[in-house]
């Protein structure tokens, strides 16, 4: 396994880990994976436009603490912090889902972030990607070249941020009504 994977798997690991130490009654009393809140989700009506809104804010606000992150910290150490940060979220979801749902909060959990997260994710390694390019490759050409390739990498940034908002806003509600109902 190359290193980046294996920070993947330790921090993926060091997320359960964390999970495990927390107290359960924080999990079982709240967040999504009450099993109140599922059960008033599953009969509450959802105004996309608000919620796009709400999420635009968020999301966008996530997404420039990102980009900042990434023109700040140098390219490998970026890689690997990010990275790292997404495997102990998820490996801290998966035990948070597990404590208050069993084997059927791995479904709500999954349920809660598709599809927007295809969006999220392949942005953010994109971003990744795009950090990691030697210095070299980034300055071979003439300045119109590098700054539409800049120009490019942003709307292609933009581009996925806001269809995952959108997903997250429009389709998202929908399926994880759905899923509400079945639990």
């Amino acid at each position: 396994m190359k290193k980046e994977q294996w920070v993947i798997v330790a921090a993926f690991l060091t997320g359960i880990i964390l999970a495990n130490l927390a107290e359960k009654e924080l999990f079982v009393t709240s967040g999504i994976f009450n099993g109140y809140y599922l059960h008033q989700y599953s009969y509450r009506m959802i105004d996309g436009n608000r919620l796009f809104c709400h999420i635009l804010l968020e999301r966008g606000k996530a997404a420039l603490f990102i980009f900042l992150l990434g023109q700040t910290l140098g390219g490998r150490v970026f890689s690997v912090l990010m990275q790292g940060l997404i495997g102990l979220t998820f490996g801290f979801l998966a035990v948070a889902s597990i404590v208050n749902l069993g084997a059927r909060g791995i479904l709500i959990a999954v349920g809660g972030l598709f599809p927007q997260w295809m969006f999220y994710l392949t942005g953010i390694v994109y971003y990744i990607n795009c950090r990691r390019e030697p210095y070299e490759v980034l300055t071979a050409g003439s300045r119109a070249g590098i700054f539409s390739m800049h120009l490019t990498r942003l709307f292609f940034l933009l581009g996925v941020l806001l269809t995952g908002i959108i997903a997250e806003s429009y389709v998202n509600p929908l399926l994880f009504e759905y899923l509400a109902k079945l639990f």
